[in-house]
């Protein structure tokens, strides 16, 4: 889900930084674009992206916060 989600927001980045641009700078008006559905597109692509970087780090968390240590028992090998 990292790569995929890295993924898509390094293709946001590029639409509205390079892509956008270039095709609004054509002769062709009827090809232009509005820039805002890239920066639309950017935001839930940060969004998505910051998501995937905080749900490891918060599922870890969670199953390490429900360890209970109160019981020391330790395995004994007698060879």
């Amino acid at each position: 889900a990292l790569a995929l989600s890295s993924f898509n927001f390094l293709y946001w980045v590029w639409y509205c930084i390079d892509f956008i641009p270039a095709i609004n700078e054509s002769a062709l008006e009827e090809m232009h674009v509005d820039p805002i559905f890239g920066y639309v597109g950017l935001a839930i692509g940060a969004t998505i992206q910051t998501g995937s970087l905080m749900y490891p780090s918060n599922l870890v968390s969670k199953i390490e916060y429900g360890v209970d240590n109160s019981d020391n028992k330790r395995a004994e090998h007698n060879l």
